[in-house]
């Protein structure tokens, strides 16, 4: 199928170009292919996959060096347009020149200031490095640590004296206990005493309230 240029005014056809024309492909990336609709200067059309650019729109630079068929270099937008008429050829006309002015307004600007650089007096000698004077360490710098430190001794004070508390309460108990254990001990003596003594009691009996007795002194406190 014969491919015919997609640019506004332009007639060249595959069927009827010479070698030196190719064709190329509209970009698939969205960007890519808006520029180039843009630049064929078409208004209303939208190019489809048979839409095709000739080589006469692009710059040398546009391709890639070294390769037997012509491949445009990534991000290559067509930039030439003989077929454009008059005041179409003008605004391109414009645009370029307003655009080496810039360049050439920005490239005596640089030239300016690269002087100015020169012309300034940089010492070349430096003068001898004086490390900064040692700051002291004082006590204030290191208060920082301290909340943590106390708090640590404080949790710890609080639970010694939850411990001594409940060792203090646990000491009047075991003297409460011992106190009475030792008056029941007394007060069984001063009976088995008197039972003894009043031969109320038999040896049996006797036998088993010493018994008792023993137990009661040997028992552990709780």
């Amino acid at each position: 199928m014969p491919h015919c240029c997609a640019v506004y005014g332009c007639h060249t056809s595959k069927k009827k170009s010479n070698e030196h024309i190719s064709f190329h492909r509209f970009p698939k990336e969205v960007n890519e292919r808006n520029k180039w609709r843009i630049a064929v200067r078409r208004k209303g059309w939208k190019p489809t996959d048979s839409s095709r650019i000739c080589s006469i729109h692009f710059k040398d630079e546009d391709y890639i060096e070294g390769l037997q068929r012509r491949v445009l270099t990534p991000g290559a937008i067509p930039s030439i347009f003989p077929s454009f008429p008059p005041h179409l050829q003008r605004v391109e006309n414009k645009r370029r020149v307003l655009v080496r002015n810039n360049i050439q307004k920005l490239g005596l600007q640089n030239n300016e200031t690269s002087n100015k650089c020169q012309r300034s007096s940089i010492p070349l000698i430096m003068p001898p490095y004086k490390p900064p004077p040692s700051k002291p360490i004082t006590e204030t710098e290191h208060n920082y640590s301290y909340p943590n430190d106390i708090n640590i001794l404080k949790n710890r004070c609080n639970m010694l004296k939850e411990t001594l508390e409940k060792m203090i309460t646990q000491n009047k108990q075991l003297k409460i206990k011992v106190k009475w254990r030792d008056s029941k001990i007394k007060k069984l003596n001063n009976n088995l005493e008197n039972w003894i003594k009043k031969n109320v009691l038999s040896i049996e009996t006797i036998s088993n309230l010493k018994r008792m007795k023993n137990n009661i002194k040997n028992r552990k406190i709780k």
